[in-house]
């Protein structure tokens, strides 16, 4: 017997209302954040999860504890446009730079959202609905401990940087001595042949954010160099060309772009003799 238009719908209201097992449903993988160790004058964390979220509620369900368990008001700043990565799957969430940064009103008249010496928690609540609009597998938990005030760009010339042996696939390490923005840190350093050309390979990063790495598709040869961009920023905001501190508005942005890239020669050893 053929069914109705009305109990077709009554079915298909039925098949989405079945709920997502646990198991499938979306979970913070994690939030990036130079593993936890921050500056009192943190910028930005980046919250990365395993399937695309719905943009539109981020800041309703992202909260950050003091050290008494009181959520503390007005540390973020609540763009109206979220800012996303392409898939959906990576936000970034910018403390207030009006209270990051040292002299502006709302530094002097709130204070800084992060205090030196005291512990917070960064709490993502199972409420954030996906782009399945199905709650979070679980809520998630990132503690953030505050050191002193960073002011310091970071400095190319004083990472530790492993030698691969030629022509083989050794993976190169790049220790920072500090942990660096995650994102920049990804798409602003890369390797080039001799002719300038980029190596393709795996580029990962440790998770407290201090170790690039990189694999290359290819076997490694003489005359490679690191090329590491003036926009990389550390966890304060701090770039190759100026603190953030010092930063003004249009100036900065000219002086990075019209800054070169670094380069660093890379030591590639001769291969092992058979």
């Amino acid at each position: 017997m053929a069914l109705s238009s009305a109990a077709i719908a009554i079915a298909a209201l039925g098949f989405l209302a079945r709920p997502i097992a646990n198991h499938d449903r979306t979970r913070v993988v994690a939030v990036r954040a130079g593993g936890g160790d921050v500056p009192s004058n943190l910028l930005r964390v980046y919250v990365e999860l395993s399937t695309a979220m719905e943009p539109g509620s981020a800041y309703e369900h992202i909260h950050l504890l003091g050290d008494d368990g009181r959520e503390l008001k007005d540390a973020f700043l609540e763009l109206r446009e979220e800012l996303w990565s392409p898939d959906h799957r990576r936000l970034t969430v910018l403390f207030d730079p009006g209270r990051v940064k040292r002299g502006i009103r709302a530094n002097v008249e709130m204070g800084a959202p992060l205090v030196e010496g005291r512990r917070y928690r960064l709490v993502i609540d199972s409420a954030w609905r996906d782009a399945r609009n199905v709650p979070l597998a679980a809520p998630f938990l990132q503690e953030l401990r505050v050191a002193g005030f960073d002011s310091v760009s970071p400095d190319p010339s004083r990472w530790t940087i492993s030698s691969p042996r030629s022509g083989s696939l050794d993976a190169l390490r790049v220790a920072f001595g500090e942990p660096l923005d995650h994102a920049l840190a990804l798409d602003k350093i890369t390797i080039v042949d001799a002719s300038g050309l980029p190596m393709t390979g795996l580029v990962t990063l440790s998770r407290d954010d201090r170790v690039w790495t990189f694999v290359p598709a290819k076997g490694w040869s003489s005359g490679a160099r690191l090329r590491v961009e003036p926009a990389l920023e550390d966890l304060a905001g701090n770039n190759l060309v100026r603190p953030f501190d010092s930063a003004r508005l249009g100036g900065a942005e000219r002086a990075i772009a019209d800054t070169a890239p670094r380069f660093i020669n890379l030591v590639v050893l001769p291969p092992l003799s058979s």
